[in-house]
């Protein structure tokens, strides 16, 4: 079989990547998020340099006792709190909407005000968004569960609104989607965000990722998967742990209105 021959230019694509031209940098300027009883990064860090176990074995998500259902998980705080008309979501939308797209939207206006940008000045700028999600444990509550019908239970739950209703409520027209690629979907949000300024489709991106353990059983799924782990060893109790993540990148050379230039 005759050896395959790999362009030179091919070869030299990811040094190029990963040493931008000066100017042409893509900067992650704001950051913002929930965690495990940590309400922001601020929080987190304290935890975590306080040494605090973030991991619980309250009834705050379920109250079934089973050997195999993970009983210690991390867990996000207030997630029946949302102000729906700060961000201009109609009450009945409201109590339908998947927990993460509320969390998703309140991070993202967060990480916006980290990185300098006043949200109001994004309005019809290139500005993508940018999400990666892999379970909905809603969906299932809302479309099979429930018999009760209001008119928005597919645009609250659905994964693809997770990305779309940031840049609605934004008013930005860069690309906008949910990536789903299982535990590695909010990395690959982020690979997507970095190649999209970097070839020109946006000028700025907001990243995110969300995971809620809001039912027993796909914590039990996951406690009892075959999947092998890095060790080669599967742990003696699987750990399900909550959180939500908002990241603002810009280009050094073309950020949006109003952004400031950090690291």
């Amino acid at each position: 079989m005759a050896p395959t021959s790999i362009a030179a230019d091919r070869l030299q694509s990811g040094h190029r990547l990963s040493h931008p031209l000066p100017g042409d940098e893509v900067l992650i300027t704001g950051i913002s998020g929930y965690f495990p009883d940590s309400d922001s990064v601020i929080d987190l860090q304290e935890n975590l340099f306080n040494k605090v176990d973030l991991l619980t074995n309250d009834a705050r998500r379920w109250k079934l006792a089973h050997p195999e259902i993970p009983q210690r998980t991390g867990k996000i705080n207030n997630l029946n709190k949302f102000d729906a008309s700060f961000f201009g979501v109609h009450y009945k939308q409201a109590h339908t909407m998947d927990p993460m797209c509320r969390i998703l939207l309140e991070k993202a206006y967060e990480a916006v005000i980290d990185a300098g940008v006043n949200p109001k000045t994004l309005r019809g700028t290139k500005t993508g968004v940018f999400i990666g999600a892999c379970f909905s444990e809603s969906e299932n509550q809302w479309f099979y569960e429930k018999a009760q019908v209001n008119d928005f239970g597919i645009t609250g739950c659905s994964r693809a609104m997770l990305a779309n209703r940031i840049s609605y409520w934004l008013g930005v027209t860069g690309p906008s989607y949910t990536i789903d690629t299982a535990c590695s979907s909010s990395l690959y949000a982020l690979v997507h965000a970095y190649r999209a300024i970097r070839d020109g489709h946006c000028d700025a991106a907001i990243v995110g990722g969300s995971n809620l353990c809001l039912h027993p059983y796909v914590s039990l799924q996951f406690n009892s998967s075959p999947y092998p782990f890095t060790s080669g060893h599967r742990p003696l109790q699987w750990h399900a742990t909550e959180l939500g993540l908002q990241l603002f990148l810009c280009n050094h050379c073309k950020p949006p209105r109003g952004c400031r230039h950090s690291t």
